[in-house]
């Protein structure tokens, strides 16, 4: 049986774990912060960005606002 790295974003959401993490790590912010403002906690953030088909879309609009991604960025980003 073939082997799935899991560290690798599924790639339907591929763009969007990038424009995600990426803005994250450019902000330099820490993930309980990142929580509090989406209303969650640190620990929820790594998973949701872990596993983006669990993230709802008020968390994920939440999350864009506090990162400041216009809305279209987060559009051309989903798939569905």
């Amino acid at each position: 049986m073939p082997r799935i790295l899991l560290s690798q974003p599924n790639e339907k959401y591929r763009k969007l774990f990038i424009l995600l993490n990426g803005s994250v790590a450019r902000e330099k912010y820490d993930m309980e912060e990142v929580g509090r403002a989406i209303g969650t906690t640190g620990r929820s953030v790594y998973t949701y960005l872990k596993k983006l088909e669990e993230m709802r879309l008020d968390k994920l609009l939440k999350l864009g606002r506090h990162l400041n991604i216009p809305i279209e960025e987060l559009r051309e980003c989903i798939r569905y």
